[in-house]
């Protein structure tokens, strides 16, 4: 692919290109902030987060690198809990510009940390900071130098937690990049793909990254989620409603949404732990320990449709801090969305395909 010059170590004939699926581009509804009509949105409920915010565990002292296409920290959801620095722009050499001009990475970030301001949604973990790796340019596409400086930068500036929702092939310059935020002491978290039965992307594809797949309000595997072996976790990944530019919301469905979640839940244990003063797992451990604690969804046991099941950060912190964790929540999930739809428009891809959105009055 012939892809601009835009820093001067990018190579576009060897590199790797890393995307964003293109149906995540187009959101399936986009709210004016007057329209919202939900506070949380429904893959709060089997993840039992309302439980752990009414608790105190919300996040507080963690900062998670969104590296994605930035983030709109106009947002009043967002704009409480930027990070004191860190933000960074790989893409161009205007390095401080990690604005956000597609949504992808404004609709991750709320999903990890939207802020509880009374108005507006709330985030998995509400008092997390966000960090702004601009690693994805302004089309959702970004070069393996970008992405992979990124990464180191992101562990360098003070993240705890990366979240990485793009794909793309293997490459060993990623991997290395990986390797080193995991010695600093990061959690990685990466989404799976959205190729269905595919295969999956990298960096979630990669043994040292916790590779998420995507489930609907049913807890189902969504269609579109990559399968494999190489699958850790699932997190709702549908219709999910988040932060978007120009102090709106919008619903997307990928592999993409449920990667924040994830890290999301886990920045709630690792802002639980630093505030007892305990010791925090590697990544293998965290690894490990959240597989363990999964909620099953497929077959019994691991399987190639949803790795070990549902993250359930209740569970993993309870085990974690030695106590006996609450039975899981019951499901399915009651579906159906409240909101007012505010833009008119007919996709006919992916998940979206044969769906019609229509304006209300």
């Amino acid at each position: 692919m012939n892809f601009p010059r835009l820093i001067p170590t990018y190579s576009d004939e060897l590199e790797p290109i890393y995307r964003i699926p293109p149906e995540e581009l187009i959101p399936e509804v986009v709210l004016r902030a007057d329209r919202l009509a939900e506070e949380r949105d429904w893959g709060h409920l089997p993840l039992q987060l309302r439980e752990l915010h009414e608790r105190g565990i919300r996040g507080e002292g963690v900062t998670i690198a969104i590296c994605d296409t930035g983030i709109d920290f106009t947002h009043p959801d967002l704009a409480p809990n930027k990070a004191a620095n860190g933000h960074r722009n790989f893409t161009s050499s205007a390095r401080d510009d990690y604005r956000d001009r597609v949504g992808h990475g404004t609709h991750c970030a709320g999903i990890v940390a939207a802020a509880d301001t009374g108005d507006g949604i709330l985030g998995s973990a509400p008092d997390a900071k966000l960090m702004a790796v601009k690693v994805l340019n302004d089309r959702g596409a970004g070069a393996s130098s970008w992405i992979n400086a990124g990464t180191r930068h992101a562990a360098d500036a003070g993240a705890e937690i990366l979240s990485q929702s793009f794909g793309g092939g293997e490459d060993p310059e990623s991997l290395a990049a990986i390797r080193y935020a995991i010695a600093k002491g990061c959690w990685v978290v990466a989404a799976a793909g959205n190729a269905g039965h595919g295969g999956i992307d990298y960096p979630g594809g990669y043994p040292e990254s916790i590779c998420v797949a995507a489930c609907d309000e049913d807890l189902a595997v969504a269609p579109f989620s990559s399968r494999g072996k190489a699958l850790d976790l699932a997190a709702p990944g549908v219709s999910i409603l988040s932060t978007y530019p120009g102090n709106r919301y919008a619903r997307l469905s990928g592999t993409s949404m449920a990667t924040p979640y994830v890290a999301g839940c886990l920045a709630l244990v690792r802002g639980e732990l630093k505030k007892r003063g305990l010791p925090i797992p590697s990544q293998a451990e965290i690894e490990r320990l959240s597989r363990e604690t999964a909620k099953d969804l497929d077959a019994p046991g691991f399987d190639t449709n949803t790795g070990f099941g549902l993250i359930q950060p209740v569970k993993l912190l309870e085990k974690l801090l030695g106590t006996t964790p609450p039975p899981n929540p019951p499901g399915p999930w009651p579906s159906g969305y409240t909101g007012v739809i505010t833009t008119i428009e007919e996709y006919d891809r992916g998940v979206f395909q044969g769906r019609k959105v229509s304006a209300v009055p």
